[in-house]
Formats: C-alpha cells, structure tokens, sequence
C-alpha cells in the first residue's frame, strides 16, 4: 500500500480534483494502485503472465461452451451461453485491468475499468434473467442486457471523465449497479433457483404417485 503522500502527488500528476477520487478510492482501490504504479519490474512480471493468462482463458472458454452444449435440448441454453460469453468477456478485461497491463496508461485503465464494471452488471442481470427465461425471449435479454452495460460503463465513464459535470465525484447509480444489484442479483438468483428446483421435484413426486394410484390401472 502507498503512502498517502505519494499518493497525493501522484494524484496532482493526473490532475483529479479532490472530489472526483473518493468514490474511485474507496471503490476500486486495486484499480487505482495500478494506475498508479509506474514500477518498471512489475510491468514486466505482469507481461510475463500475459501467455498463461490468455490459456487459461482459452482453457476456461472450451470448458463452458463445452458445458453448454450438453443444454442442447434444455430451455435457456442459448441464454446460458451469453451468460458465459459475459464471464470470458469480464475475464479478457481483468487480464488489462486487475493484471496491469496497461498500468502506464491513465486513459486506456479509465476505459477498460469502465467496460468491466459495464460487464460486471450485465453478468449479473443475465444470471438473473435466466430465472425467468420461461418467457423464451433471447431478444428481450440480449436488448436489456445491452442496455444495461452501456449505461453502467457510461456512467463510469462520467465519473472518471466527468462528461456531463452533473456530479460532484460521487455517482449512486454506480455503486447501485455495480455493488447493490449484482449482491441482490445473486441472492434472489440462488432463491428462485431452489424454489423451481423444489417444484419439479414436487411435479415428479406427484406424477410417481398418480401412476401406481388404483385409477391409473382402469
């Protein structure tokens, strides 16, 4: 962890106004250190992790569409499958954010650091979604979830660029979207999940017992 000091005078180098850093200090503090860090031996330990990087997700990408093929004639496994598109896609950018690769570049870490969190509440919303995807309506996910990630990484966007100048280095909507929801998203995901797991288990047992009931011989 660096100084407060050194932090300031790296902090004035970028020129950010004092109000525009708290939300990104508290926030995203790992985000931050890599901005800030400028040590030429970390960059290249983080350029030696690039080829393992990428075959992990090379390696991970194989493993889900391999997964979701064997959906073939579930509901939603069009749905499961964007679901993992997002994750490979949130992975490929933490591979430049969280693993610094583009540590020199204040502008290049404000855009990747923005489609990720875009990418983040997008994940989060098709986890949710695919509770409900008994409406069969990849359309309606693909056009929300678009919407969703846009306006998450806008919103980011503002608070690291202050494109609208409407706010005073804080944005709600961000941490709503971004922290809120995606915790919310979870928790009601892994709810409705067991209560359809419990219904079609109840289905079953119904079914078991009609079957061996007097009335189904006749």
């Amino acid at each position: 962890m660096q100084s407060p000091e050194r932090q300031q005078r790296q902090w004035q180098q970028y020129n950010w106004p004092d109000s525009k850093r708290s939300t990104f200090i508290h926030t995203h503090q790992h985000h931050i250190d890599i901005i800030n860090n400028n040590n030429s031996s970390s960059s290249s330990s983080n350029t030696h992790n690039i080829g393992r990087i990428c075959l992990g997700i090379v390696f991970l990408t194989h493993q889900l569409m391999y997964k979701s093929r064997r959906l073939d004639r579930a509901v939603g496994r069009s749905e499961m499958r964007l679901l993992f598109l997002t994750f490979i896609w949130i992975q490929v950018l933490q591979m430049f954010t969280i693993g610094g690769i583009f540590s020199s570049s204040r502008t290049a870490m404000i855009w990747t650091s923005a489609l990720e969190l875009g990418a983040i509440a997008c994940f989060f919303w098709i986890l949710l979604v695919n509770v409900f995807i008994r409406m069969e309506s990849l359309f309606f996910i693909l056009l929300t979830s678009a919407a969703i990630m846009g306006g998450t990484t806008f919103l980011a966007l503002d608070l690291a660029m202050d494109i609208t100048r409407h706010h005073d280095g804080h944005s709600a909507e961000l941490y709503v979207l971004t922290l809120i929801f995606p915790a919310s998203a979870a928790v009601l995901f892994a709810l409705l999940a067991c209560t359809l797991v419990l219904r079609r288990l109840d289905t079953y047992k119904s079914i078991g017992k009609s079957s061996h009931s007097p009335h189904s011989l006749e």
